[in-house]
């Protein structure tokens, strides 16, 4: 018999999906409303199923959902939220996630899914496949030089030039007579406009992506 988590901090919500996978006999199921006794649970006996939700009275867990993937690499982990946005969706796949849906699916639905993810497919939410796809268009769509000037100003434009010169955040504040702290802000932007997450990204998008 496989062990399966339930990390969700709605006791109704729990106890259905909980039933669900004990109905059968191939599970036995563990509720957890806190990260807290998730990570307990977890370090005791690793699951090889997992049904997490994201947002929790004590944080967020993708940090468990990355333990869960490390300590188990076989576990299959189904990401059952209310919350949706691109970031939330990349950054679960990316910690080991190998599913993710919203709630408002229905419950019929979310149980053939939780039975696709044990076949070994990828089950997604329609909001969160086409998210998937559009970031995954823009990270692939070159920057051609006149919407890179479109979407920067001109301060920002030339703090990141410097920054491709290999310039520190603090350099670049002596340079432009500004502080450390107004650099950061700008770099900030950068990364909104570009649809990036560090420097590195930032400047090969800018610079580099266009030809």
């Amino acid at each position: 018999m496989q062990n399966a988590l339930i990390l969700e901090d709605d006791t109704a919500t729990g106890l259905l999906f909980a039933d669900a996978l004990t109905a059968n006999g191939q599970f036995t199921v563990s509720i957890a409303q806190t990260l807290s006794r998730a990570e307990s649970i977890v370090r005791r006996e690793p699951p090889d199923l997992a049904l997490c939700d994201l947002q929790l009275p004590d944080g967020l867990s993708f940090d468990l959902i990355r333990a869960l993937a490390t300590l188990n690499p076989h576990c299959r982990i189904l990401v059952l939220t209310n919350l949706l946005n691109t970031d939330l969706v990349v950054t679960a796949l990316v910690a080991g996630a190998h599913g993710y849906l919203v709630k408002t699916d229905g419950t019929k639905r979310i149980l053939r899914c939780i039975a696709e993810l044990l076949e070994g497919e990828t089950p997604m939410s329609k909001q969160a496949t086409t998210l998937l796809i559009e970031h995954l268009q823009r990270q692939a769509r070159p920057l051609d030089m006149a919407k890179r000037n479109e979407l920067l100003t001109d301060r920002e434009a030339q703090l990141l030039t410097l920054l491709e010169k290999g310039q520190t955040y603090q350099a670049i504040a002596n340079q432009l007579f500004i502080s450390k702290g107004t650099v950061q802000s700008h770099i900030k932007n950068i990364y909104r406009k570009l649809d990036v997450h560090n420097k590195d990204k930032a400047i090969q998008r800018a610079f580099y992506d266009h030809g």
